[in-house]
């Protein structure tokens, strides 16, 4: 919000002011964020004295000094494409690290707009390290946690399926078994979440290995289909694919686990009717949609079902609850690939989910 305010109050200052005196302006002491203008060839021409709390530096160590004196030398390549799409498509917004003068390193929200008339472009920079802190302790805890969890509950679930095996063999009647198998269920619901919890960990911090090979799309839906099955007879609901000799390019258990998600959802959210999976193709990617005829999103919640540990509040949910994880790790798969998924849904009217994969023998346009 004050990010935007202060962006705005710029536009407002150039408006009255003409851009010239709007540059001086706009480096007024008037925020706390780093506020600077960047000239074409990368040099710093004003800056705001906020720099001197925010990063260490003066402004007059910074001006007339090319940008690498404080940015982080990895942001470097990612800093000039966001110059050059500010210069191309207007406004741009992106994260890039600042090298404070004692050394460290900041994480930097920047928003970018390129001025013709001064041939500039105009920088507010917000710091959020607190915040990127947060988020990196909170991956390390799920990782830590879904690592340590890993371990034991597999040891447990061999256990008490040892266990098991020995109580069929004793005389009927005996409780012990159904104790068992009620340990071993709860075992077995806790497994997929740490699962999910690990790939989500490794998707976000890009160390997710894809093992990609060429597959036929119908045996990707064929083989997730199979696997739903039994959930969709539970409820009387029909599961249709249609036939595809196109191949694509994917680690193969990648796109199944995605397409388990994405009936999984459709089969909780429908009481009735039909559950269809198709593709439309093109000449260097596949979309899959998997569509069904529940009561559908609304527009307000459409993307936020692709957040984590989100879930729709909807009247019966309480014989619905999952983890929220299903459709966010589903989104970084598909990213993974190289594509992307969107949704398309009007409330009691059902809703489709489309995903891109790319194709394996791609077809000249």
């Amino acid at each position: 919000g004050g990010f935007a305010d202060i962006f705005a109050s710029w536009r407002l200052l150039c408006a009255k002011a003409g851009e010239s005196d709007a540059r001086e302006s706009m480096i007024a002491d008037f925020a706390a964020e780093v506020i600077c203008s960047i000239t074409d060839e990368k040099t710093v021409a004003a800056i705001n004295p906020s720099v001197f709390k925010q990063w260490g530096y003066t402004p007059t160590a910074l001006i007339d000094k090319p940008v690498e004196k404080f940015l982080y030398p990895e942001d470097l390549v990612k800093f000039g494409t966001a110059l050059q799409s500010s210069r191309n498509s207007g406004a741009v917004e992106m994260e890039c690290r600042i090298v404070h003068r004692e050394g460290y390193l900041l994480d930097g929200h920047w928003l970018i707009e390129w001025s013709t008339k001064t041939q500039s472009y105009y920088c507010i920079v917000q710091d959020i390290s607190d915040r990127k802190k947060l988020e990196r302790a909170k991956q390390e805890f799920v990782s830590m946690i879904s690592h340590d969890l890993k371990t034991p509950l597999s040891s447990l679930k061999l256990t008490l399926e040892s266990l098991l095996r020995h109580e069929r063999n004793e005389p009927a009647g005996s409780s012990r078994g159904a104790m068992l198998s009620a340990a071993l269920r709860s075992v077995n619901r806790l497994m997929p979440l740490i699962s999910q919890l690990l790939d989500l960990d490794r998707a976000e911090s890009g160390k997710l290995l894809l093992e990609l090979s060429e597959v036929q799309i119908s045996e990707l839906l064929l083989e997730a289909k199979l696997s739903v099955e039994p959930l969709a007879a539970q409820k009387g609901l029909q599961l249709e694919l249609s036939h595809s000799t196109a191949l694509a390019k994917v680690d193969r258990g990648r796109i199944v686990q995605v397409l388990v998600n994405l009936l999984s959802n459709a089969i909780k959210f429908t009481d009735s009717g039909k559950i269809r999976m198709f593709t439309s193709e093109f000449p260097d990617q596949i979309v899959i949609h998997v569509e069904d005829q529940g009561r559908g999103i609304p527009k307000a919640k459409q993307q936020s079902v692709f957040e984590r540990y989100s879930q729709l509040q909807i009247a019966d949910s309480s014989k619905l609850k999952g983890t929220g994880l299903g459709l966010p790790i589903s989104k970084l798969l598909v990213e993974a690939h190289g594509g992307r998924i969107s949704i398309e849904s009007e409330e009691g009217k059902g809703a489709r989910f489309s995903f891109s994969v790319p194709r394996a023998n791609r077809q000249p346009t």
